[in-house]
Formats: C-alpha cells, structure tokens, sequence
C-alpha cells in the first residue's frame, strides 16, 4: 500500500512508523528547503520548487520594516507575508502548488493520502478515488476559548472571550477566500473535476 504525505512535521515520524513496522511504501510532497530533511530519512520526496525560508526571511524583513505597527503582531505577520506571496518570482510559484500537487498524486498514484493543511489534497484524493486522512494539527477554527491562531497571539481577559470566535470566524473567512479557496478551485479545474463541489454534494 502506498501512502503520500503533504505535511512534513510531525508526519514524517507516522510516516517512517508506518514504513518501519507497518510494511507501508510512503512518499512526501513538499517544498524547499524541508525536503533535505525528508530524503535524510529515506524517503521519496517530491519536491517543489517553492523556498519557504526565503519567503519567511522576505516577511521579516517587512516585519522589521515596521509592517506589524498599526496592525498588531499577529495580523501585521499576516499582511506581511501576503505581500511577499504576491511578489513577481514568488506569486507564480505560489501558484503553481495546486499543480504541483496534482502531479505529484498522479505519478505516485497513492492508495491513501495524509495531510495536515494542503487543502488541494483532498481534490487530488477525489480524483484519483483514494482516501483522504486530514489531521488538524492545531485548532483551525476558533473557540470561546482558544484566540484565533493567526489574529491574536494571546488570550482576551475572561471578560471578553466571548470575542475570540466571532473575530476567527472573520479572519478565517478571509483567510480561506484568499489561500486555500483559490488553490483549491484551481486543482478541481485541473483535474476536470466539479469547481464549485465536492463529489458528495458539499460546497467547495
């Protein structure tokens, strides 16, 4: 059986475990420069060419830039990196994931695919009639008590928690419309599958 991997930490234990004791092929998708780790463990990397430690030093240097002043930590980090995304050598890259990703599926014509965040993974899944395992590794969508992952870096007073799930219902909003949407609905159109729904009728 052969299981491919979008998510590097921690899923390159699972997927060493599994190859170790369970007998399992395994293969990652991913990007630069994290494949160096994956291919030290022996394993089949599919590689893109997006270098996700420029893109984070390039958000940096915005950061120090003074781009997370008016904005607060956590949402000045969010605009910074969004417009490094959107930079000439980095945005074509960016949009070359779904691709990418579909590529990787059909070469490797996985049994399982496990991911975390790569959202056109579960596209890719559909089109090729194989399961899909989506571990959230983190709460993607926020609680009363748990702040938005990406808005707030702390937690309100006791007396305004009531304020962390509409203000993440917000954030998540847009941030779905402006990443995960897109890339998704561009795998779908790709693989000629339905754009605007899944194969059991739920929305994309």
């Amino acid at each position: 059986m052969q299981l491919l991997f979008l998510s590097v930490q921690p899923l390159v234990s699972l997927a060493l475990g599994m190859k170790q004791k369970g007998g399992y092929e395994v293969a990652f998708w991913t990007v630069r420069p994290v494949d160096e780790f994956v291919k030290r463990q022996g394993i089949q990397c599919y590689v893109h060419d997006l270098d996700t430690d420029a893109l984070m030093r390039r958000t940096q240097v915005k950061v120090n830039e003074g781009a997370a002043e008016r904005l607060g930590k956590a949402l000045g980090f969010f605009k910074a990196v969004t417009e490094v995304m959107l930079e000439p050598d980095i945005a074509p890259l960016i949009d070359a994931i779904p691709q990418a990703v579909l590529e990787a599926h059909q070469a490797y014509k996985p049994d399982l695919t496990i991911t975390s965040h790569c959202m056109p993974a579960i596209s890719c899944a559909e089109y090729l009639h194989i399961p899909v395992v989506y571990v959230a590794l983190q709460p993607m969508y926020p609680t009363r008590h748990f702040p938005p992952w990406a808005f707030r870096s702390t937690n309100f007073a006791p007396n305004m928690q009531w304020m962390n799930k509409p203000l993440g219902k917000l954030f998540m909003s847009i941030y779905e419309n402006q990443t995960y949407l897109k890339g998704v609905k561009k795998c779908r159109q790709l693989a000629n599958l339905p754009v605007r729904r899944f194969s059991d009728g739920t929305p994309v």
